[in-house]
């Protein structure tokens, strides 16, 4: 596998969408995916570097969330306020990166409804043994 190609893998992995790593790396999008439908490798190892850069995008959310260095700024250099702009650019940023992972891995990071319904049950919540209340 030429070694363009596993700079490409590695740019994904790190976070890189494919056309941005191909452009880094100076390969067409189209070459790299009709080397992708030739070599069984690269399919396998892309499919772990996609894997590696939801984890990645996972990892930058908690980054996001948890930086709190720009949610005050002074003014005139004595006081402070809360900039509610950073705090929603985080917000947006954050927001944005969790629809992008429920899309690229819904098994994975997408919401869970559970919506198993059995008619014999009547309502109740499956696997729930019901009993009588202990006489004391």
């Amino acid at each position: 596998m030429d070694s363009k190609f596993i700079e490409v893998l590695n740019l994904v992995a790190d976070g890189l969408s494919v056309t941005k790593a191909c452009e880094k790396v100076g390969v067409t999008r189209r070459l790299f995916y009709d080397r992708l439908k030739e070599h069984e490798d690269l399919r396998y190892n892309y499919a772990r570097a996609i894997e590696l850069r939801a984890d990645r995008i996972f990892d930058d959310i908690l980054l996001i969330a948890d930086e709190t260095s720009s949610d005050k700024r002074s003014v005139n250099d004595e006081k402070e306020i809360t900039d509610n702009e950073a705090i929603q650019r985080s917000k947006l940023r954050v927001d944005a990166r969790k629809w992008v992972l429920s899309r690229m891995n819904p098994k994975k990071y997408g919401d869970r409804l559970n919506v198993d319904h059995d008619a014999e049950n009547k309502g109740n919540p499956p696997n729930l043994i019901w009993r009588e209340k202990p006489k004391v």
